[in-house]
């Protein structure tokens, strides 16, 4: 089981493995030698696969330590279906600690489906679309704050009318997060629009970030993939829905968050899931005096969703990110 296996991208095949518990390296195409890692277990019947990503952006590692003790906790005889993970899906950000790549400074979740000949992170997402997410009945993406923002505990789910959407919608229901962020309509780019473009149910989970992994965090995500298994019927037991605390609607796109009018240090003045009304001051950008340079205000009510947390800002990097109540 500790032995890991080298294979070209092109020839994965979960079915020749068989039923067991594997460690492989895909191998991608091009001369920059990445290659991905994948946890693979396989059950000894037949089921659902559900297809995990971690490590989209290189600044979240929590979901990479959660597949990781996952993977270890699971045994194939005991599974009616597949556990595909890919703890580390883009190892250039990861190897540097950053939501980007360093190689083509390109956010690999903006470029789904990827293309077989561009540029190494349009390479990645390419692979990951056309091997790793065709193969879901299921995906799952987790991310987090990572370094530079701050979530609540959450997990995102498609709100469309579509069979694929209310399967999406009964999952989020079972993984058991105290927020839950309906999205009507996804951006394209994301792992998830790609899952939707093939008619596959999808969440994703975010967590507060700050480059550090606490018992806490650990225990959200280990405990909600245990229990979307349960909830596919790959792992036995039965779960029951767990209402959330705060139910959210809204787009979800950090691109269109409140953007930073211009360089400097942040102060928020509003912590994640305040209530605020139009023309409250959600913060203020400083110069390196203290001297107030800007001060942010909400353009409409809402909630907060997500704050810029690590305070050193650029012009145009989101700052505050708002949603409405369901």
């Amino acid at each position: 089981m500790d032995e890991v296996r080298s294979i070209s991208a092109d020839q994965f095949d979960p079915e020749a493995l068989g039923p067991g518990a594997h460690r492989l390296r895909l191998v991608l195409p091009g001369p920059e030698g990445v290659s991905l890692p994948v946890l693979l277990i396989t059950g000894h019947s037949p089921g659902k696969t559900l297809v995990v990503l971690a490590g989209v952006h290189g600044d979240e590692v929590e979901g990479i330590r959660a597949l990781q003790e996952v993977f270890a906790s699971l045994k194939p005889e005991r599974l009616q279906g597949r556990f595909l993970a890919i703890p580390v899906a883009n190892p250039p950000a990861t190897r540097a600690g950053r939501r980007t790549s360093p190689q083509d400074d390109q956010n690999l979740a903006r470029v789904f489906p990827g293309r077989r000949e561009g540029t190494v992170t349009e390479r990645i997402a390419s692979i990951l679309s056309e091997t790793i997410i065709a193969r879901a009945d299921f995906l799952l993406d987790l991310h987090s704050g990572g370094i530079a923002y701050e979530f609540p505990f959450l997990v995102g789910y498609d709100g469309s009318d579509t069979e694929w959407g209310r399967a999406s919608r009964e999952a989020a229901f079972a993984f058991g997060a105290p927020v839950l962020w309906a999205h009507p309509t996804i951006p394209p780019g994301r792992s998830i629009s790609e899952a939707a473009r093939r008619h596959i149910p999808w969440l994703y989970v975010e967590a507060p970030g700050g480059g550090r992994i606490t018992s806490a965090v650990l225990t959200f995500y280990t405990r909600g993939v245990r229990r979307l298994l349960a909830h596919l019927r790959i792992l036995s037991g039965s779960v029951r829905p767990r209402p959330p605390r705060w139910h959210l609607l809204g787009e979800g796109d950090l691109d269109r968050a409140i953007l930073s009018p211009t360089s400097g240090f942040f102060v928020p003045l509003v912590r994640v899931l305040d209530r605020v009304r139009p023309g409250q001051t959600l913060g203020v950008l400083r110069d390196s005096f203290g001297r107030t340079r800007a001060s942010i205000e909400a353009p409409q009510d809402g909630r907060v969703v997500a704050r810029r947390a690590f305070p050193i800002v650029a012009a145009g990097e989101p700052l505050v990110l708002l949603a409405h109540d369901a």
